[in-house]
């Protein structure tokens, strides 16, 4: 997990890692994990490895220890 602040002053945090992780903390609905979990199986199907980056906003001026605790967005 890292975090970055912008130009404006928005603290990011981004993480990285196996997409099973990422996803759960990601809160998707049913039918996007589903989406997601068929394109990540034609990847690896090809045989390429994915790796999952997910990014959110951290409002505490405190970094928190776990990326539980934050809500991610899958970036493409």
């Amino acid at each position: 997990m890292h975090v970055f602040e912008n130009e404006q002053g928005q603290r990011i945090i981004a993480s990285k890692g196996a997409q099973e992780a990422l996803l759960k903390v990601c809160h998707l609905t049913p039918a996007e994990q589903k989406q997601i979990e068929q394109a990540i199986q034609t990847i690896t199907g090809k045989g390429y490895r994915v790796l999952a980056v997910g990014q959110s906003n951290l409002k505490a001026p405190i970094t928190p220890q776990h990326s539980k605790s934050y809500r991610f967005r899958l970036k493409a």
